[in-house]
């Protein structure tokens, strides 16, 4: 008997609600630190929405943020930010 699939991976996870939460253009990349773990860095991203998609990736998919540094932009709101994803499941 095959084990059921867990779900998409973390690294497609992050893309694709990263995209949906209208980080798309903030985006700059996306790499894969091993099965559980990717770095994510994001710039001129809005802080509100930046937020939300961690927000929505801990509660929806168990996801936390282990690592994270978040430097202000000159536009209010706005923000880079580069952080280590790690799936819970």
């Amino acid at each position: 008997m095959q084990p059921e699939s867990a779900g998409p991976s973390l690294f497609a996870l992050a893309d694709g609600s990263a995209r949906d939460a209208g980080l798309k253009n903030a985006l700059k990349s996306l790499t894969p630190v091993d099965d559980k773990r990717v770095k994510v860095d994001m710039e001129m991203a809005d802080f509100d929405a930046l937020v939300g998609w961690i927000e929505k990736l801990d509660r929806e998919h168990g996801v936390d943020v282990v690592e994270w540094s978040v430097n202000s932009e000159l536009v209010p709101g706005v923000v880079s930010a580069r952080m280590i994803l790690n799936s819970n499941r």
